[in-house]
Parts: structure tokens; sequence; C-alpha cells
């Protein structure tokens, strides 16, 4: 949730409170067959993501070689 520093007093929260609150780890799971034109797009709407893992399901396109590409994890 976004909280702007000037409704910070309707919560009773400073701002430094606010900036210390730990951050969450996300995960992003592709499963993929043939979809080599579509995977690119799709692994940079994850961006927010700390972990983003690609399941192929045997593809004979680019799928695989999109995955290594971008960095992420493959399991084919």
């Amino acid at each position: 949730m976004y909280l702007e520093t000037s409704r910070a007093a309707d919560f009773n929260v400073t701002p430094s409170k606010v900036d210390s609150v730990p951050q969450a780890d996300f995960s992003g799971i592709v499963v993929t067959y043939n979809e080599g034109s579509r995977l690119r797009a799709c692994l940079d709407s994850l961006a927010f993501c700390n972990y983003r893992t690609v399941i192929d399901l045997g593809s004979t396109d680019r799928s695989v070689e999109i995955a290594v590409q971008s960095g992420q994890n493959l399991l084919d």
C-alpha cells in the first residue's frame, strides 16, 4: 500500500516506520509450451519478482532459448 507522508498521521505511523517495513519476496512461475512469441513480454511483466522460473513442457520453438537468454531458472 502506498502511504503518503501527509496521511501517515491518520494511521499513527511515522514515515520512518513505513520505510522500515520488510519487503516481501515474490516468485513467478511460467509454464510454457511453444509460447516463444509471447514469452519475453510475459517475463518482463514479472520484473517485480525476486525469483522467476520457466517450466517448459517440450517446446519446439525458441521458448527455451528465450528463457535462458533472459536469465531465468529453467526446468524442462
